[in-house]
């Protein structure tokens, strides 16, 4: 799993699309910082871990 956090949705699509076949959630949660908005401010599973294909992420992105 690449690490996803403060990239844009943009730059996020490809690199999912390199992972295969993985199911996607996304969840939106408000963000003080205006940097932060619509960027993911994190991710399950984390940076790092391996994947099985199917695996299921959850992406949450600040708004």
């Amino acid at each position: 799993m690449p690490n996803l956090t403060g990239l844009p949705w943009s730059d996020v699509k490809p690199l999912l699309r390199k992972l295969g076949r993985v199911n996607v959630a996304t969840k939106e949660v408000p963000v003080q910082d205006p940097a932060q908005k619509s960027r993911i401010i994190g991710q399950n599973p984390a940076a790092g871990a391996h994947l099985e294909p199917g695996a299921k992420i959850t992406l949450t992105f600040g708004t």
